[in-house]
């Protein structure tokens, strides 16, 4: 057909663009599905020639397909599909397996990088997308799942692929952490403990795995043996126990060949110097001990309790301390004239102590140190 002079289009209801004055071809878009009436005029030196055709516009909108994931622990990983208005899809997961599901969560066996393969189709269109995902295979544990108070559990990471580790230890200490680990949590209150770890992962998002109970923490406390000791002189020697836990039993070592099952004993030696002492504590949860070279005790005169200790000032308005050669805690209680305990406590040399509560007059100071004792006399002026 020679001599055209002019072209129109008329591309139907809802067009974009709704007219075209070319020969074209011509890319059209319509907001809304229905039967559309396009016709072409053609413009000749014999006349205008008009052709008209219906086209048939689906009430859907093509295909565009795209999908998410977000990775958890153990291999779980979430996918949604984010295709605009899908009728039907089907997901291959890179490992084998598939799905017809929306939005598919598939568990792989290992970590990696996987080829994720999503196909949708509406009325309009069939379409796919292929994407590589990467996670890490995420998973922890702990040591014990059962321990006391104060008992040490160490949280072991067995996860792969991952690139940076942070911890969550609530009601631990501590209470956080980074690293692969293991790392060492004790926690000094009873009840079922729950732990959290984020990982990151090279080329992907973060992923976290929250547990709940993963470690239950009785109401007994772990033993830990611990004690010092104070030279009295004449090779006599004291020992204050300073172990922690429930239901202790002791059992000490004094490294002359003697022993004692005492809290706190004082033990007379043929010779006190670089002796090795070995205390070992029983105690509900578990048995510990530790041992201290004493140091050589050469040179060291020999005292008495009386020369041990004094007491100053003497009398006391408001306070006063006791004086003593003994590098160990005192127990104290002071008694009336009639025999009645006043005041009692804990001390230790050069500590002092009030007597702003008591009435003036004579007082016997008793103090205790291991398993021995004495008195003073003490008098109260205000």
């Amino acid at each position: 057909m020679g001599n055209i002079s002019a072209y129109a289009w008329n591309f139907g209801a809802n067009a974009t663009p709704s007219s075209a004055s070319t020969k074209g071809p011509h890319t059209v878009t319509y907001s809304a599905g229905g039967n559309k009436s396009v016709s072409l005029t053609i413009t000749t030196l014999t006349g205008n020639i008009q052709k008209t055709k219906n086209l048939l516009v689906q009430n859907d909108a093509k295909l565009i397909p795209a999908f998410s994931y977000a990775a958890a622990e153990k291999g779980i990983v979430s996918f949604t599909n984010q295709s605009n208005n899908p009728s039907s899809s089907i997901w291959y997961f890179g490992d084998g397996d598939s799905s017809l599901a929306a939005n598919p969560t598939h568990q792989y066996a290992f970590s990696g990088v996987y080829p994720v393969k999503l196909i949708t189709q509406n009325t309009c269109n069939t379409d796919d997308t292929l994407r590589n995902i990467t996670f890490a295979y995420l998973n922890f544990g702990a040591s014990k799942s059962s321990v006391c108070i104060n008992e040490p559990v160490f949280y072991v990471d067995s996860s792969t692929n991952a690139t940076a580790w942070q911890w969550s230890f609530p009601n631990g200490t501590p209470a956080s952490a980074t690293g692969k680990g293991p790392h060492k949590v004790t926690y000094s209150t009873s009840g079922n403990q729950s732990a959290a770890l984020q990982v990151s992962v090279s080329g992907s998002s973060n992923q976290s795995y929250p547990r709940n109970s993963v470690v239950s923490v009785g109401t007994d406390t772990f033993t830990k043996a611990s004690f010092i000791y104070g030279y009295y002189g004449k090779n006599i020697v004291g020992f204050d126990n300073q172990s922690g836990g429930s239901g202790m039993s002791y059992k000490w070592y004094f490294g002359d060949g003697d022993s004692s099952t005492l809290k706190n004993p004082v033990h007379t030696y043929t010779n006190a110097s670089n002796k090795i002492v070995k205390l070992v504590v029983t105690g509900n949860c578990n048995t510990d001990d530790t041992t201290i070279t004493m140091r050589d005790f050469t040179g060291i005169e020999g005292i008495n309790s009386g020369v041990l200790f004094s007491v100053s000032p003497n009398p006391a308005k408001d306070q006063f301390k006791v004086v003593t050669d003994i590098q160990l805690p005192l127990t104290y209680s002071i008694f009336d004239i009639s025999g009645k305990a006043v005041a009692n406590g804990k001390t230790s040399n050069g500590e002092f102590i009030s007597t702003q509560n008591l009435a003036d007059g004579i007082y016997t100071l008793k103090l205790s140190f291991g398993d021995e004792s004495t008195a003073l006399k003490l008098i109260v002026q205000h």
